[in-house]
Parts: C-alpha cells; structure tokens; sequence
C-alpha cells in the first residue's frame, strides 16, 4: 500500500485503485462474485470521489506555486527598484556637492574679479602727473587677467545651468520612479 505521507496524486488513486481492484479478483476467485456486489460500488464511488479530490488538489498546488513564483518576482522587482533609487539618489547627492562646490568657487572668483575691478578702477581714475602715459606691460597684463578670468566665469556659469538643468531633470525623474 502506497504511503500516503505527502499530498495524494491522481496517479496514487489509480495505483490504489489497482491494487483494490486486484483484492477484489482474489476475493470473488475464493467467494464468489456476491461477496463484493454490495461493497463494489461503495468502493468505486470513494476511489471516484477521491481522484476528484486529487484533480483538484493539484490544480490548487500549480496555482500555489505560480503565485508563490509572481510573489518571488515582484519582491525581487522591488528590491532592485529600491537599490536603483538608493544609487540615483547618491548620484543626486553627489552632483548637488559638486554644484555647491563649483557656485562657492564662482562666487569666489567674483569676488575677487570684483575686488580686482575696484583696484584696476583706482588705479585709471587715480589723479597721476597730468599726462595721460601709453598703458604699461603691467596694466596690459592685468587687463589679459581680468578677461580671462571673466571667460572663465563666463564658462563656469554656463556649466553651472547645464548641471541645475541635469539635476531637475534627475529630481523630476526620480519623483516619477517614486511615484507608485
């Protein structure tokens, strides 16, 4: 006799149903057939409702398992969302520190354009001899500083707009990957 331990299949009923069906040839052999005329269709009702059972049990079983399999499938989804957003947020992070970092340097560098521009003011408006004198290598190269440094503050900004563009554009996505 089969160990019935785990969930009963159809195979294990229609084994089981053997395995009656072959007491019963041994049992009408030896009594005759009216030994098991009243019992028969007892027993073939119980094994009937038994296969039905079995069907059904291992439909719910495969069902089981596909959900078990999507239940797997949507924790992992989340888990790797959860990570991706964890990652773009440091990113986030990242870029923001290096836009704070650079507006600190600009601000730097204005200032001290502006302190510059002060001085080389001073000096042209600053009451000299009367003559007006030719500008000197000095001035000259001053005036070569103070326009490289105002392209580079130029440029500096323009690079400061492309990252606040880049980092609305990271917020604006990260507030659609957060939205259920």
């Amino acid at each position: 006799m089969p160990n019935f331990d785990d969930e009963v299949t159809v195979v294990d009923v229609y084994d089981l149903a053997s395995d009656i069906g072959k007491e019963c040839e041994i049992i009408i052999e030896k009594y005759g057939p009216e030994a098991v005329t009243a019992l028969l269709p007892k027993v073939i009702n119980a094994l009937e409702f038994l296969e039905n059972l079995a069907v059904r049990n291992e439909k719910e079983n495969q069902a089981l398992h596909e959900l078990t399999a999507k239940i797997s499938q949507l924790e992992n989804d989340k888990i790797e969302k959860a990570e991706y957003r964890q990652r773009f947020e440091k990113e986030i992070e990242a870029i923001e520190e290096q836009w704070r970092t650079e507006s600190a340097d600009l601000v730097t560098a204005v200032a001290r354009l502006q302190d510059e521009n002060k001085r080389l003011r001073r000096t042209v408006n600053s009451p000299g001899d009367g003559s007006s004198a030719p500008p000197s290598p000095a001035r000259e190269h001053d005036q070569e500083v103070l326009s490289r440094l105002s392209s580079t503050a130029e440029k500096q900004r323009a690079t400061l707009r492309h990252q606040e563009s880049q980092l609305q554009e990271k917020q604006q996505h990260i507030d659609s990957v957060s939205s259920p």
